[in-house]
């Protein structure tokens, strides 16, 4: 499993890829939209996108300090990716559409929940 991991807070984003890499995860990440929109269209496709709702000033594009843009132009470059918003407000898990709490997302145990949700989430439709 290959997932692409987007915030601009450096610090956010720490536990998460060290987390997963140790479950033998292969992270890449991004650090703004159009960083991430770029390495979607250079890599072949990722089973998972997770980005931060608000992501720092994107002076190339605007829209791309929304992670739920983000998101949505991801999932029509690669509508098999599975994508997961994270922000300050609201839990839930969609694919496509949905959107975890960061303060909830930070703790490990419940960052692993949710890749654990997205690996068996995968497998399920493999297996159809």
């Amino acid at each position: 499993m290959k997932i692409l991991l987007v915030d601009d807070d450096h610090m956010a984003m720490k536990p998460m890829l060290l987390l997963a890499r140790e479950r033998s995860i292969d992270v890449d990440v991004a650090h703004d939209g159009h960083e991430a929109l770029t390495k979607l269209k250079n890599n072949d496709p990722y089973s998972c996108i997770i980005s931060d709702y608000m992501l720092g000033p994107n002076h190339l594009d605007e829209e791309l300090d929304n992670g739920a843009y983000l998101l949505s132009k991801a999932a029509e470059m690669s509508p098999e990716t599975t994508t997961v918003l994270y922000t300050m407000s609201s839990v839930a898990i969609e694919r496509s559409a949905g959107s975890i709490d960061k303060g909830f997302l930070k703790q490990t145990t419940n960052f692993m929940a949710v890749i654990d949700w997205i690996v068996a989430h995968r497998k399920g439709e493999d297996s159809n």
